[in-house]
């Protein structure tokens, strides 16, 4: 009789483990903590990323992709700008989501992009783009070294197409 007993408190340590781990991460997800989702060798992701975090202002999130030289850019950024919490809708074709990528430079190892979210809020669209980003690799990681003008609009889908 005693090993039923040891099984089930185990196997209910285990689900009960299960369970705070799913409820840690729902939250942690659902107040927009997007770096640990993000693929750092990928320069366009993070750009992509960058760019959400700065739509709602997730300043954690941005911090963790940015220089550490650029966090005062970065905050004064934030603190001008209002959080934009629309939620991206399932279907792809109401919405517009990436980075474009304009150049590399292979002397300095860094790639520049433009990004762009554009998706139904509110009734109306909001577009963001965020151009002249600049991504250099560091420590096998890409990281955000600067950007450049920031584009808000709401109206028309492609408002701020870079």
């Amino acid at each position: 009789m005693e090993r039923p007993r040891r099984f089930f408190k185990i196997a209910g340590g285990g689900v009960l483990l299960l369970v705070i781990a799913f409820v840690i991460s729902y939250f942690w997800i659902k107040n927009g903590e997007y770096w640990f989702i993000v693929n750092r060798d990928d320069p366009a992701d993070v750009a992509t990323v960058f760019t959400l975090s700065f739509m709602r202002n997730r300043e954690r999130s941005a911090r963790r992709l940015v220089a550490h030289e650029e966090w005062g850019q970065l905050d004064n950024l934030i603190a001008t700008h209002q959080a934009i919490n629309c939620a991206i809708p399932i279907d792809g074709d109401t919405y517009l989501l990436g980075a474009l990528k304009r150049s590399y430079e292979e002397e300095s190892n860094t790639y520049n992009y433009d990004s762009l979210v554009s998706l139904p809020c509110s009734n109306a669209f909001y577009s963001l783009s965020i151009k002249d980003i600049t991504l250099q690799q560091s420590n096998d990681n890409w990281q955000i070294i600067g950007w450049g003008e920031v584009c808000e609009a709401w109206g028309r889908r492609n408002d701020c197409l870079p």
